[in-house]
């Protein structure tokens, strides 16, 4: 599974953006996320990323399928950055 299937299926958790996941991460645990780190490596447990998730959840009025939770938020995958993926879907379609 891609982020890109992800968003294909369920196109609304594009609406997931790093300034939203930036926000309820400072409320989260005061500091923004870093992408290029996992979960764990930002210094998120499972009850974190819960936590993370069900923020993101409210916050966007959204509902992540649970069989697409531990792909987008175990502690060892990278928190998903949606809006690069549209983004590079949508370079691709103009072709450049």
């Amino acid at each position: 599974m891609t982020l890109e299937k992800i968003i294909q299926d369920i196109p609304e958790l594009g609406r997931i953006n790093p300034d939203v996941m930036d926000k309820i991460a400072i409320r989260i645990n005061g500091l923004p996320l870093d992408y290029n780190k996992t979960w764990s490596d930002n210094g998120y447990n499972d009850l974190d990323t819960i936590e993370m998730l069900m923020l993101l959840e409210k916050e966007l009025n959204i509902d992540v399928p649970d069989e697409i939770v531990d792909y987008l938020f175990s502690g060892n995958v990278k928190p998903p950055k949606f809006i690069s993926v549209i983004r590079d879907k949508k370079l691709s379609e103009l072709g450049i």
